[in-house]
């Protein structure tokens, strides 16, 4: 027989969602609250490293703010794109009226030790890491906790009242549960890669596009650049056959400042990643005694970094939602109706910020003259707009645009 733990909650995932969901539920009660990581560590070949600024204003009510400035962090100021070198679009920041007005990067490993760092204070925290989620404890129809195997391969249950999958993108949990989801690929896959920041560049995010090809550049902490190249969906392996002089040309035609950086910085394909590039959508986020936030509930395109964000404000939204049915019903599992006001108030930030992603994906992949010439009428347009700093805010603070902040 395996080792039984007791808990109120437990939560599979300790990425953003799941540690930021596990401080909070400590924070504000005294349920037990158990995460699960499956990794050793939080490195990864490729996480978001941008934080949108509604959820800075989140890690800023919470005091993890002041941790992230001790290791430090880049504050990005503005989006600007170009089509065939001419600025069409751009966003300055300073223009929100918000205390938060500025996107913050740093390494997502950092991130999360912060919260985990604030989350470790409380007595009824408890991280277990190198824990995979192999199967869910079920009785009866409901959802009673989890069975994971430690790294020494030793199975442990915990027994829950709920249990949150935040497990990202490639969840299992949500598959274990017989929850379905709409899987989108979309056109096309992102080759990543890193190189330093040429002196001067504006701390803005750039996209570049000429014709049917674009780039995204991301000014990244402490002095480098995240450069995503668009490559057609499934084609990586062609890809990396060719000559790697192919891939500089490409990049330094559409961003001439990368000319000998690139070439001096990425030796060969195995300096790039592959990221595929997916939506996943869940008309079913629960189940009596399960919940999904994050990628694990609704995945999204990498476009303008919104899944960590979503993540953050996913786990925010929740906390109260589990604290308030668990102080009236303790011990209880808890029902699948008590997720659903939850759910319909994320999910329409959520299809809003799919929807968004959409069309700029389909902007982005326009193959004939007409659609390209329409993509630059349209952006040189919005740039125009009054409508423009609107859209920006909504995009960067999310449903707490009305009303920052709800103190914790």
């Amino acid at each position: 027989m395996n080792h039984v733990i007791q808990a109120d909650v437990c939560i599979v995932g300790g990425g953003p969602a799941g540690a930021m969901l596990g401080l909070l539920l400590a924070k504000q009660s005294d349920l037990e609250v158990v995460v699960l990581e499956q990794h050793q560590a939080f490195q990864r070949e490729f996480r978001g490293e941008s934080i949108s600024q509604g959820s800075v204003a989140i890690l800023d009510v919470l005091g993890i703010m002041d941790n992230l400035k001790q290791h430090g962090y880049l504050q990005v100021e503005g989006l600007e794109m170009y089509d065939k070198g001419e600025k069409i679009f751009s966003v300055n920041f300073h223009e929100f009226s918000y205390e938060q007005k500025f996107i913050i990067d740093l390494p997502q490993p950092v991130l999360i030790g912060a919260i985990l760092d604030k989350a470790s204070g409380y007595p009824n925290f408890h991280l277990k890491m190198g824990a995979t989620g192999v199967e869910l404890f079920e009785e009866q129809g409901l959802i009673k906790g989890v069975v994971y195997r430690e790294k020494s391969g030793e199975l442990v249950t915990v027994n829950s009242s709920v249990v949150v999958d935040a497990s990202g993108r490639y969840t299992r949990i949500r598959e274990m549960a017989g929850i379905h989801a709409k899987i989108d690929h979309f056109k096309r896959d992102a080759v990543w890669f890193r190189v330093p920041r040429p002196e001067g560049w504006e701390s803005a995010t750039r996209i570049k596009v000429d014709g049917h090809q674009h780039l995204i550049i991301l000014p990244t902490y402490p002095d480098q650049l995240r450069v995503g190249i668009n490559i057609a969906k499934g084609a990586y392996q062609e890809f990396r056959k060719q000559d790697i002089s192919i891939f500089y040309d490409t990049v330094c035609r559409l961003e001439p400042q990368l000319d000998g950086i690139v070439q001096e910085h990425i030796q060969s394909w195995k300096d790039t990643v592959l990221l595929d590039i997916f939506t996943a959508e869940v008309s079913q986020w629960s189940r009596d005694g399960l919940v999904l936030i994050g990628d694990s509930a609704h995945t999204v395109s990498p476009i303008l970094g919104q899944g960590v964000n979503l993540a953050i404000q996913d786990a925010y939204e929740l906390a109260p939602v589990i604290i308030d049915f668990l102080a009236k019903n303790p011990k209880t599992v808890m029902p699948q109706e008590a997720f659903q006001s939850f759910q319909l108030r994320r999910q329409e930030f959520v299809s809003f910020i799919q929807g968004f992603q959409a069309d700029q994906e389909k902007d982005l992949m326009a193959e004939t003259e007409e659609d390209m010439s329409k993509r630059r009428m349209k952006m040189q347009m919005l740039d125009q707009s009054p409508m423009k700093v609107e859209l920006a805010t909504k995009m960067a603070y999310g449903i707490f645009r009305e009303s920052l902040m709800k103190v914790y």
